[in-house]
Order: structure tokens, then C-alpha cells, then sequence
């Protein structure tokens, strides 16, 4: 936007004009690809460029986990579901992980909750 230079806005809560008119979808997936656009035009900015690169949302696809040994996937028009879809979810969660102490840590306690039945280990009232 010409009347807001200098000013940029990313996230899933915030709305990301495209070339088209539409507003980027409210998700994780617009919110990493319009961080990247974002990135390269601070730069931009910074070193003074005129040209400023426009988000275009793509879409690769939805994960949705139904519980631990479920999930239901669309990957570009691929639609699978059941065990392999949850672990494939899993697979993807684990490379969008940017440490990997937090994917060794994810990943134990994922293995430890098949291995395991979950114990109640503290109730909290709710007053």
C-alpha cells in the first residue's frame, strides 16, 4: 500500500491483501509464506530498492489430526485419511519444528504416548 510505506503486517490474525482483491487465508500456512515476502521487502527497504515484492498466497494443502491415530489431509488435491494420514501430519509437524532438542522432545513423548496409556497426573479445580 503506497499510503502505508514502511508498514508491514504478517500473522494469521492479520489481513493480507493479494493481487486479486482477496485476503489471504487466517492460517499458519499464508501466515510463514507472508513472513518470507515480508522479510525480503524489510530488506528491500532497508537497502533502498523501489520495488517491493506482492504476496501471493499459495495454496499447498490442509492437515487436519483427528486425535492421535487420525487424521484427514488434502495435499495439492491429494485427499488421504486414517493411520498413515497421522503420521504423515506428524511427519510435517515435526520438519516445521525449527529446533531439534524440540523435535527430539515431540517426537519422545508421541512414542511414549503409543507405547504408554496417559495418566491423570493432576486435576486442578476449576474455581
Amino acid at each position: 500500500m503506497a499510503d502505508r510505506s514502511g508498514v508491514w503486517a504478517i500473522g494469521d490474525s492479520a489481513a493480507i491483501p493479494q493481487g486479486d482483491g482477496r485476503l489471504a487465508p487466517p492460517t499458519a500456512q499464508a501466515a510463514v509464506q507472508e513472513g518470507r515476502v515480508a522479510a525480503r521487502n524489510v530488506l528491500a527497504a532497508i537497502d533502498e530498492e523501489d520495488e517491493l515484492e506482492e504476496f501471493e498466497y499459495r495454496h499447498l494443502g490442509q492437515l487436519v489430526e483427528l486425535g492421535s491415530r487420525f487424521a484427514v489431509n488434502d495435499i495439492m488435491g491429494v485427499r488421504f485419511s486414517g493411520f498413515s494420514a497421522a503420521l504423515f501430519w506428524r511427519a510435517v509437524y515435526l520438519s516445521k519444528l525449527e529446533s531439534p532438542q524440540n523435535r527430539a522432545r515431540v517426537a519422545a513423548d508421541w512414542i511414549l504416548g503409543l507405547l504408554f496409556r496417559p495418566a491423570a497426573t493432576q486435576i486442578r479445580d476449576l474455581v
